[in-house]
């Protein structure tokens, strides 16, 4: 099973030269505990188990392949000399074949401490602890009076960010994918490939280098948005906000924004819709459009436009129970890959 107790206590009944050990291996750890952008590094495959301690996830390294559990461990409720602790114990005690093995690979986010260990295969950590959020029918339920919906604060906007790109993440390289296998694309990938030939010795290279190619230019057109590089300089003026979730006091479990598109008309465009992964399906997302369009009505808009990914159909999903109607679409070698829903206020 996963290790799950007090540390501090538990450091107290550790004996004298055993607890000076463990007490150097906390220091040592302490000295390189790098920041790590979790998606750029991992894949995340769903979530093992979850409660007041934090998080614990399944994940997948993007280069050595290897599935393991992430625990992530809150910042606000944790200290550093506790999570270290707990991680150096985990090392320590990881040759015992009933706990789970720590994997040597610590880091932390700007929420979160976290570190990795072998997955219990046997059972999920879910079974075994008593979760934040109450779930019913496998959907997680969240006490929305905890809720908190607020312009977003300078020094948040990293936060905001990495959320951001978690959900950039799932959304482009469904959206890439999607984009790959359409039948023309197919098509024109197989004449230039064709027309490669002629110059490259190499039929390998041939083949994968137009793929490469529009992966490369999909991804740079996808991250080309002016806002990310400055969220909060970028939604502080003209007219523009950006609000964030706030889950249990300082949680920040989501965000939107709104930008004006036509004043003359009252028209203006949500954007950035984003849910953390472990609040995703409990009403966080729902809530935030809710308070985007009281806030675009007390601004004098009587439009509501959202551009949304064909590939996201939970954003998809929700537009479409919420009142909106699709009103366009970007297409794309004759396929549309992102569709525009509106809505009047």
């Amino acid at each position: 099973m996963y290790l799950c107790f007090s540390f501090p206590a538990v450091m107290k009944l550790i004996p004298g030269d055993i607890g000076k050990r463990l007490e150097e291996m906390v220091q040592l750890t302490a000295q390189n505990l790098p920041q790590v952008e979790v998606t750029s590094t991992y894949t995340i495959l769903r979530e093992l188990g979850s409660g007041a301690f934090g998080h614990v996830l399944m994940a997948v390294h993007h280069c050595q392949g290897t599935p393991m559990a992430l625990k992530f461990v809150h910042k606000k409720d944790t200290e550093l000399q506790d999570f270290l602790s707990e991680y150096c114990i985990a090392l320590t005690l990881g040759a015992h074949p009933c706990i789970a093995t720590a994997l040597g690979i610590a880091f932390q986010t700007p929420q979160h401490y976290v570190f990795a260990q072998e997955l219990a295969l046997a059972r999920d950590l879910f079974s075994l602890m008593v979760p934040k959020m109450s779930v019913a029918n496998n959907m997680p339920t969240l006490d929305l009076e905890q809720l908190l919906i607020r312009k977003m604060r300078e020094d948040e906007a990293p936060i905001v960010l990495e959320l951001l790109k978690d959900g950039f993440k799932d959304t482009e390289n469904r959206l890439i994918l999607y984009v790959l296998t359409r039948p023309l694309a197919l098509l024109l990938m197989a004449v230039v490939s064709s027309g490669l030939r002629f110059f490259l010795n190499s039929f390998v290279v041939a083949l994968v280098l137009p793929v490469l190619l529009t992966v490369v230019a999909l991804k740079l057109l996808l991250w080309c948005s002016p806002d990310l590089k400055h969220l909060h300089a970028y939604y502080s003026a003209s007219h523009r906000g950006l609000w964030v979730a706030v889950y249990d006091d300082d949680d920040v479990c989501g965000c939107v924004a709104l930008e004006p598109l036509n004043r003359e008309q009252h028209t203006a465009e949500l954007k950035r819709l984003a849910v953390s992964r472990w609040y995703r399906r409990s009403g966080v997302g729902r809530c935030l459009l809710h308070f985007l369009e009281a806030q675009a009505r007390a601004q004098g808009f009587k439009l509501l436009v959202a551009q949304v990914s064909v590939v996201a159909k939970a954003a998809v999903g929700l537009f479409e129970n919420t009142g909106y109607n699709v009103s366009g679409g970007r297409p794309w070698l004759g396929y549309t890959v992102q569709q525009e829903f509106i809505k009047e206020l």
